[in-house]
């Protein structure tokens, strides 16, 4: 009488029959879960494009808005790093009942170091102002609480911008930099500088008007100083000009200049060297990069504007924004 029971073959073969099916669901689960997280990844830097890109196209078209066109965008241009950008601040600006531009409160001290080759680049300096308002007449209203009292009192606000061109002479550009401090009493701005103007010309008058900036600190996207998005690693602004003044942006050289487009050897732009009132578009160019790299995935940094080409492969998936933003308050207006 045999007894009941498995063989040891029997029992190997089911054993063996097991162990596939473990490792075919492992497999499965391992697909499906790395599925999963390059999926999250794409999303998540796609989605860090959509929650600033507008935010930047909306500050750009409203750049220049009821001040000069001299005062409308500044910024430091970089070949290897990602750009500044700093366009005038509308929200600062009350424009009721108003049909031309407002003039912009005078700076009234340390107008030399705002020039090329001065330490405006590196040290914070102090500037005197006549008004802490752009509109300083009726209705006299500032957009900021910078002494935290519970009432505005100014247009210039810390970690906001600054624009400075000169009314006198819109050839030497403009100058931009970071307000770290804001003093009501006095009023004064302390500003850290990241673009120089150029050098004075005869009777410099020097104004200053708030503006927003924006920079990348680590892969962080900064707006004032607020971060607007994580897993950004570029942000490129290209310059197009119309320096003949006819209003159309022509192919020749001294219009579509190197630092509007891509490729290597592309010339950064010099705030400095063109007054801003020549300016027509400003092209945007974002990269955002995925949290984790991919050993799969043969990722390498994106190369636009005026980047060189990347060949080496880092495994990141990325997600570019690319956009050309009419200055509107710029082509448009005819006012001095």
């Amino acid at each position: 009488m045999r007894r009941g029971g498995f063989t040891l073959i029997e029992m190997l073969t089911v054993v063996a029959i097991f162990g596939l099916v473990v490792i075919y669901v492992g497999q499965t689960l391992t697909v499906n879960e790395r599925a999963y997280h390059t999926v999250e990844n794409t999303s998540e830097s796609q989605q860090n494009l959509r929650v600033f890109g507008e935010l930047v196209e909306d500050d750009m078209r409203h750049a220049g808005m009821m001040i000069s066109r001299d005062a409308g965008v500044c910024g430091r241009d970089y070949t290897n790093a990602p750009d500044i950008l700093y366009v005038s601040d509308a929200a600062a600006i009350d424009p009721q009942d108003q049909i031309a531009p407002y003039a912009g409160p005078i700076i009234t001290s340390a107008q030399t170091n705002l020039t090329t080759g001065s330490p405006f680049a590196t040290t914070a300096i102090t500037l005197t102002l006549s008004s802490l308002m752009v509109e300083p007449t009726p209705p006299s209203l500032p957009a900021y609480d910078t002494n935290n009292d519970g009432t505005a009192d100014s247009d210039f606000r810390v970690n906001g911008g600054v624009i400075v061109f000169d009314s006198s002479n819109s050839g030497r550009g403009t100058a931009c930099g970071r307000i770290t401090a804001v003093d009501i009493a006095t009023k004064t701005i302390s500003v850290k500088g990241v673009a120089a103007m150029g050098a004075a010309g005869a009777s410099p008058v020097l104004v200053a008007i708030p503006a927003n900036e924006y920079y990348v600190n680590g892969t962080q996207l900064l707006w004032n100083g607020i971060v607007l998005a994580e897993g950004i690693e570029d942000f490129q602004i290209g310059y197009v000009f119309d320096f003949d003044g006819d209003n159309r942006i022509d192919t020749a050289p001294d219009e579509l200049r190197s630092w509007a487009t891509s490729g290597t050897g592309s010339t950064a732009y010099t705030s400095s060297e063109r007054p801003a009132r020549e300016l027509r578009e400003l092209q945007l160019g974002i990269v955002s990069r995925s949290r984790m790299p991919d050993p799969n995935f043969s990722g390498r940094p994106q190369a636009l504007l005026n980047r060189a080409a990347i060949t080496t492969n880092d495994h990141y998936r990325r997600r570019t924004f690319e956009s050309r933003v009419l200055l509107r308050n710029l082509a448009t207006r005819i006012d001095s």
